[in-house]
């Protein structure tokens, strides 16, 4: 049993053909305290048998405790197909953040983000946070099959502008972008200077973080220094 926050959906936004940003706020102005990379279970009562609740990374939280979520729509999915009848303004219930797949200490001199799909979500955060209170060199190796599919594409492009400390490097599977196709296993082992310590954080699709880890143990990386949070 979860103990749910009533509120409403306040924004949403289409971001890829199968994906929405949905805004969520308290009917209660209270504060939603968030470690970036935390998630919280939504409550779908209308949903039966055992299971009326699903669990999805919080993309950030906003100014007036504002809660973004960014969920991509699942075939055949009883949540996803409720959530996509909603409209801004509906009720719905939120628990307070939960998890460990957040930032950890003492941060290394390079940190390599790999994602795919809406697996970039906990990264917006952990990524915005980490600008601010780290020196660490950020790197963000984000795949997906098209590039309908990318989310956040522009923010992504605006702070690398921003900041020599963040570099991105997306790529896509079905079709080229920056003169390459491919996959996110291509990217990353560049990216690493043996000179300095790195430190991992991988969120996706089981495939991508199954053969990650394994590329990642053959390099020589141990599971003190790769954090994985799985999205299928």
């Amino acid at each position: 049993m979860h103990d749910y926050i009533q509120g409403y959906i306040h924004e949403i936004n289409e971001l890829s053909p199968r994906v929405k940003q949905i805004k969520w706020k308290p009917r209660i102005d209270r504060p939603y305290p968030f470690i970036p990379g935390q998630f919280s279970i939504i409550h779908f009562p209308k949903i039966n048998g055992n299971m009326p609740y699903r669990s999805y990374s919080i993309a950030g939280v906003q100014e007036g405790n504002v809660v973004e979520f960014c969920i991509s729509f699942k075939e055949g999915g009883a949540a996803t197909s409720l959530l996509w009848e909603m409209k801004e303004g509906d009720l719905l219930e939120i628990t307070e953040a939960k998890g460990e797949f957040t930032l950890r200490e003492p941060f290394a001199k390079r940190i390599i983000f790999i994602a795919t799909g809406t697996g970039i979500a906990p990264f917006k955060p952990m990524i915005t946070e980490l600008l601010k209170h780290s020196t660490a060199q950020i790197e963000l190796v984000y795949g997906n099959r098209y590039l309908e599919d990318i989310l956040y594409h522009d923010f992504w492009i605006t702070l690398e502008r921003k900041t020599a400390k963040f570099n991105y490097h997306p790529i896509l599977s079905r079709e080229a972008i920056e003169n390459r196709k491919g996959y996110v296993h291509e990217i990353y082992p560049h990216l690493i200077d043996s000179d300095e310590k790195t430190q991992f954080y991988i969120c996706g699709w089981n495939q991508m973080i199954k053969e990650t880890r394994k590329n990642l143990k053959a390099m020589g990386y141990s599971r003190k220094e790769y954090f994985i949070e799985s999205y299928d």
